[in-house]
């Protein structure tokens, strides 16, 4: 494993993106059947989520000691340390590095113990963790979204919670499934706050010129200011 910078995370990012869109399309019937439209109101509703999501994971799994600071981004073999991320920024010119780090690096800590840390506590599952992403996709509430996409999303939703109550039973057997199930579906709205979060800031980033992005990147996320 080598140490991040921004750069090489941004690469990766818009490697992923095509692999997202997939993942998506194979793993959540619903999103599949959407018109383009749809489907662009609902992705952008859903990366914030898979970005807060997916990486924290990769660490719960990578670094589950509650003390490291180190935590991926978007690939196994790069990290940086949340207590020392102008290392991280230093080498993007288009970064003021001391704005940043006191921008993020209080995010990622607050991923970290409310996200990452759960995880680690649960050992959590790939099937289970692709659920709390399934819950974040489907979830209602979602400006723009036609009365049909919603009623698909709540009959989707409902199958999703069996599977899930199936691989939790499978993982804590059945005098603590309940107790499992419950705990990873109280993620979700944990997740939905920290992204919210995550892209607010970013947004903020780019409004004050503390940071530059790649604009095919930013133009994934929703505007938030």
């Amino acid at each position: 494993m080598e140490k991040a910078t921004r750069t090489a995370v941004t690469i990766t990012i818009r490697a992923d993106v095509p692999l997202i869109i997939e993942m998506l399309r194979t793993s959540f019937p619903p999103y599949y059947n959407f018109s383009s439209e749809q489907r662009s109101i609902y992705f952008r509703n859903f990366i914030g989520h898979f970005f807060v999501v997916d990486p924290a994971y990769r660490t719960s799994l990578l670094f589950p000691d509650e003390n490291d600071q180190r935590y991926t981004m978007q690939c196994e073999q790069l990290y940086f340390c949340i207590d020392d991320m102008a290392d991280y920024y230093r080498e993007d010119s288009h970064v003021d590095v001391d704005e940043a780090v006191r921008m993020f690096s209080p995010m990622f800590q607050m991923i970290r113990a409310h996200l990452k840390e759960p995880m680690v506590n649960l050992g959590l599952t790939k099937p289970e963790m692709i659920a709390v992403l399934g819950l974040c996709l489907l979830a209602d509430g979602k400006e723009g979204a036609s009365e049909e996409s919603a009623e698909q999303c709540a009959a989707a939703r409902q199958i999703l919670y069996r599977e899930l109550f199936e691989e939790c039973k499978a993982n804590a057997g059945e005098e603590n499934v309940s107790v499992r199930l419950g705990t990873i579906i109280g993620l979700v709205p944990s997740v939905m706050k920290l992204s919210t979060k995550f892209v607010s800031k970013l947004s903020i980033a780019k409004l004050f010129g503390i940071m530059e992005f790649d604009p095919k990147i930013y133009n994934l996320f929703p505007d938030t200011i």
